[in-house]
């Protein structure tokens, strides 16, 4: 079985560290990335099991990344994170796509057990 790697794409270095440090605790591999462009560059559809998105990020935002994504047709799954929510971004990620939403500060077995279900997702 494939070891799928999580993406953190998160412009808050301290936030990028937490999800890297939760990733850590349950064995799970990791990449990070510092902003959507940067995780852009680097993207191979064939290793990505799963992206923990921030939504508010310079330059292209969460939303942004997951319109391009679907645009070009990448079906990865994608857990959207922000601090900063209100029911109609919710609402437009998961019309978008969105595998998952979570608010921070995060819940963290919450997530967790989303980067489980959408890897499993990405699996089958």
């Amino acid at each position: 079985m494939t070891d799928f790697i999580v993406h953190i794409i998160d412009d808050n270095a301290s936030n990028r560290e937490l999800f890297q440090d939760l990733m850590d605790s349950d064995d799970l591999p990791w990449k990070s990335h510092a902003s959507a462009l940067q995780f852009l560059d680097a993207f191979d559809p064939e290793e990505a099991g799963c992206l923990i998105l921030d939504v508010r990020m310079p330059r292209m935002s969460g939303l942004e990344l997951l319109e391009k994504l679907n645009a070009d047709g990448v079906t990865v799954p994608i857990i959207l994170a922000t601090a900063h929510s209100d029911v109609p971004m919710a609402i437009q990620a998961m019309k978008q796509g969105a595998f998952d939403f979570h608010e921070k500060p995060i819940d963290n077995k919450a997530l967790l057990d989303s980067v489980h279900r959408a890897l499993d997702r990405r699996r089958q």
